[in-house]
């Protein structure tokens, strides 16, 4: 199968197929539970249709996944270990901070068309609080995002009015970027670039003329 080619539902021969590798079926697996359970939300995404969806049969998976729990953690978390330094990286320009929330913005605009099922998986997950180790992950999750935004906070601290703390400013933040995250779930990809690009002239001052 292409790597490239999307997850599809339909019956395909189950097993590990001629020329792949364990690296390659660990990916598919996981690339399939992420839109079973953004599509479907975590309960009904069964570890029988994610092993359909992958390719693979039940057996295989378990191989790899012993439970349900540990799959969907593991398929956050490496998209998590994928973003993060993405964005960190976008933010660590050595420029105004408008130009550097700009970038931060598309670089999470680019995030979001390479990971299409991520931002419904994550409030997939965090809707899941029966699951303790899940529950645990969105915090970690959390945490991650909120200490890139005290890192950009940090580094423009003169420009920020002397009244606001750096949590404050830096929990302000993080919730424009997790509402423009949610939005992308919601709405067309024009319609969520154009968002971005609305909150990038809030961040300027230019949105509203007094």
């Amino acid at each position: 199968m292409d790597e490239a080619a999307p997850v599809a539902l339909e019956p395909r021969r189950l097993g590990r197929p001629a020329g792949s590798d364990s690296g390659e079926t660990r990916r598919r697996i996981m690339d399939a539970a992420a839109r079973l359970v953004a599509e479907r939300g975590y309960p009904d995404a069964t570890l029988k249709d994610i092993a359909l969806a992958a390719g693979v049969t039940g057996a295989a998976l378990y191989r790899y996944f012993p439970s349900k729990v540990e799959l969907v953690a593991a398929t956050v978390r490496q998209s998590t270990e994928a973003i993060i330094p993405r964005l960190s990286a976008a933010s660590a320009g050595p420029a105004p901070f408008r130009t550097v929330f700009h970038a931060l913005l598309d670089e999470a605009l680019r995030c979001a068309q390479d990971h299409p099922y991520i931002t419904r998986l994550y409030y997939a997950v965090e809707a899941q609080r029966s699951e303790p180790a899940l529950a645990a992950l969105v915090q970690e999750v959390l945490g991650e995002q909120h200490r890139l935004m005290l890192a950009l906070v940090g580094r423009y601290r003169s420009a920020i009015d002397p009244g606001v703390s750096d949590e404050a400013a830096a929990d302000a933040l993080l919730a424009l970027m997790r509402g423009l995250t949610e939005f992308s779930a919601e709405v067309s990809p024009e319609r969520h670039a154009a968002a971005l690009r609305a909150a990038a002239l809030l961040v300027e001052g230019r949105l509203v003329a007094d």
